[in-house]
């Protein structure tokens, strides 16, 4: 699904990149790779964003830890997740002009920011799960209402092929 905002609208091209969200799941990477192809055909940058969200103190009631080394650690797990992540990108989007963006905060907050100037972004329709979907709110849903640009949401692939 695609939605288009308003009149005056940018295309993906050489001066408008094309933006993508990734959380780590089958969801995401296939939104990944609808966005890869969608860059490679209108010849533009592909900027992949990769965000560590900022952690509920609910998890810090759970289990302690201190912030420092929570940080490091997903900073650590994020750009381990960005080499595989383009690696694999490479391998089968050859040619391909790609950023890897690493950012804290919320991922609808984040996205939108990164977004700007852009002529295409693309998200999955479920990342994290929907138990994240109800506390924080959907992604996809919030980028779909606010975004200033067009916004690409890639359905999990196992349910549209049925075999969910």
């Amino acid at each position: 699904m695609v939605v288009v905002p308003g009149e005056h609208v940018v295309r993906a091209g050489p001066t408008a990149p094309v933006v993508v969200g990734d959380d780590g799941s089958h969801v995401s990477r296939a939104a990944v790779h609808h966005a890869a192809g969608a860059a490679q055909r209108a010849g533009a940058e592909f900027r992949v964003v990769l965000v560590a969200e900022d952690v509920s103190p609910l998890v810090y009631a759970v289990a302690p830890v201190p912030e420092v080394e929570l940080g490091e650690y997903t900073a650590a797990v994020l750009h381990r997740r960005g080499e595989g992540l383009l690696h694999e990108l490479r391998e089968h989007h050859p040619g391909l002009s790609i950023q890897l963006r690493f950012r804290r905060g919320s991922p609808a907050k984040v996205l939108s920011q990164e977004s700007h100037g852009a002529g295409l972004l693309v998200v999955g329709s479920r990342g994290t799960g929907r138990v994240r979907d109800l506390l924080r709110g959907s992604t996809s849903a919030a980028l779909v209402i606010s975004s200033a640009v067009p916004v690409a949401v890639v359905h999990d692939p196992q349910v549209t092929d049925g075999k969910r």
